[in-house]
């Protein structure tokens, strides 16, 4: 059945909801396939950050796409760092990515500073629920003057994170955002998380015999920023990341 994407805005009737889960459903097995079909016959740790951009591209364009021509402008802009202290869940081939970047655009001591603030934040956060992690005063280790350090290679999490009301996230900021209570443009929200899950199971085909589950971003740049040889060890599975799995219960 074809899906109307532009009239997805938020649904309101049983024939909207099914609309939209249409299309996350389709959204999800078209980025598993590509995914697949990118790596089939490359998986080699330049190739896999390559399905990796090729997978936010997709997110973007189809923000774009999907997007209601009377949706109204999202809160967020420069500088709003409301949404920083939270929990974020990334793929494992998201954090390969950020290590790279930091590796090529930092100096020595850049990067020696950038991963003592990394270190002091997971001695906070390791480990615990996205509950308790709002109840951290410190944000995130990659937040500098109120911007995001690492803003070209973010994670799809917080790509995927918007919003209609500043003055929500500012209270919220202190409890944790929990579902419904900051309200997200739908378009980006549908197809950030939705390709998000499609890549990270077509990664989960491919590299069967690897940890694929959810990590959660600070742990684990912190435990492969030091290991030079950390995505080939994934690769042959190696569990690099056994112990920093995404906790995922509220209490």
């Amino acid at each position: 059945m074809p899906v109307d994407m532009k009239n997805i805005v938020m649904p309101v009737t049983g024939e909207a909801r099914d609309r939209e889960n249409l299309l996350v459903a389709q959204l999800r097995a078209a980025e598993e396939y590509t995914v697949i079909d990118l790596l089939a016959n490359d998986e080699s740790p330049e190739q896999l950050k390559a399905a990796l951009n090729n997978a936010c591209g997709l997110a973007e364009d189809m923000t774009n796409k999907i997007r209601h021509p009377d949706s109204p402008q999202v809160a967020c802009k420069n500088g709003c760092s409301w949404c920083c202290y939270q929990q974020v869940r990334v793929s494992v081939p998201e954090i390969f990515r950020i290590v790279d970047y930091l590796r090529n655009t930092l100096s020595e001591t850049e990067l020696r500073a950038t991963n003592t603030r990394l270190r002091a934040l997971d001695k906070q956060s390791r480990n615990i629920t996205p509950k308790r992690r709002a109840k951290v005063s410190d944000a995130c280790a990659f937040l500098k003057d109120d911007k995001c350090s690492i803003y070209p290679v973010r994670p799809i999490s917080c790509a995927e994170f918007t919003s209609y009301d500043v003055k929500a996230c500012k209270r919220f900021k202190r409890v944790g955002f929990k579902a419904g209570k900051v309200i997200h443009e739908k378009a980006r929200l549908i197809a950030y998380g939705s390709i998000h899950e499609g890549f990270n199971a077509g990664i989960r085909k491919l590299f069967a015999k690897t940890d694929t589950n959810w990590l959660e971003l600070t742990a684990d740049v912190v435990d492969s920023i030091e290991n030079k040889d950390a995505e080939n060890a994934w690769a042959e599975g190696a569990p690099l990341f056994a112990r920093t799995h995404l906790k995922v219960n509220t209490k």
